[in-house]
């Protein structure tokens, strides 16, 4: 997750290329911040879970 102060064009590409979950640039948005992290958890978890070896056969 970034959360930059420094937002210029192209930052949020280039932090996601990197490897971050999420991008935000401040000022933030308090009613919707909480919301916003849930959903860049989210994804990284559905995005975790299709990479994920499938372990039901218990093997």
């Amino acid at each position: 997750m970034a959360l930059t102060a420094h937002a210029m064009r192209g930052d949020e590409e280039l932090a996601l290329k990197a490897g971050c979950d999420g991008y935000l640039a401040k000022p933030i948005d308090t009613r919707s911040f909480a919301d916003r992290i849930t959903g860049f958890i989210a994804a990284a978890n559905a995005r975790r879970a299709q990479t994920q070896p499938d372990q039901s056969h218990g093997n």
